[in-house]
């Protein structure tokens, strides 16, 4: 392997050109820089894993390395590099779901799923089944709101302490924005856990959160 599971330079030249693609940089918690991603769905990829609180470090097109599939030598360079809390190291494959269920895609990904197993690797794919427009609006707003505070931390003991254990967001609000706590405050809280909230159905004022810190 090469550079695999550190964070260097993108493994390929992108060469995807034309309106349906999207290109730019996701900030990243997960990572001391910035992610690459090239389509909607990697960026939708990149969110999902940032609200997962099991990964630990993350990084995009990590680099390429050689993999033995059958008796032939080949590349491989995996969109998405994930290492859990537990050290497990994961590769992600980012497609549509069309695209995943052709039967050559599915031939190299049991191959490239075969060969990652044998160094230890996981090897997982990634579509657009596997996140909600619900949960993906309701990571977007809170990745916004909490973006605020990337480079300085909120005042989280205050606001905390303001909070009930259980309340809606409406009331959550209230309660920060009656002690002078913008709404920010609430975004950064429930995308990094502190609080939880239903990410499946769409976040209104009548949504109830949960305390998350013992």
């Amino acid at each position: 392997m090469r550079n695999i599971d550190s964070n260097q330079h993108l493994a390929r030249r992108i060469k995807r050109k034309g309106p349906i693609f999207v290109r730019g940089y996701f900030p990243t918690t997960k990572n001391q820089n910035s992610l690459y991603f090239e389509s909607f769905l990697e960026l939708a990829a990149l969110l999902h894993y940032e609200n997962d609180a099991t990964i630990v470090f993350m990084n995009s097109q990590p680099s390429s390395f050689s993999l033995m599939i059958g008796n032939r030598k080949t590349r491989y360079s995996p969109d998405i590099m994930l290492k859990h809390v537990t050290g497990k190291i994961t590769y992600v494959e980012v497609k549509p779901a069309d695209e995943l269920s052709k039967p050559d895609t599915e031939k190299k990904h049991d191959a490239i799923e075969h060969a990652l197993k044998k160094l230890d690797r996981e090897f997982v794919t990634f579509s657009d089944e596997n996140i909600s427009r619900e949960r993906l609006t309701n990571l977007e707003l809170l990745y916004q709101g909490a973006s605020v505070y990337n480079d300085i931390e909120p005042k989280l003991d205050e606001a905390i302490s303001l909070l009930p254990t259980t309340v809606s967001i409406g009331e959550a609000i209230q309660h920060l924005s009656s002690a002078g706590i913008h709404n920010n405050v609430l975004h950064y809280l429930l995308y990094h856990f502190y609080f939880v909230v239903d990410l499946d159905t769409p976040i209104s004022n009548d949504s109830i959160m949960y305390s998350n810190v013992a």
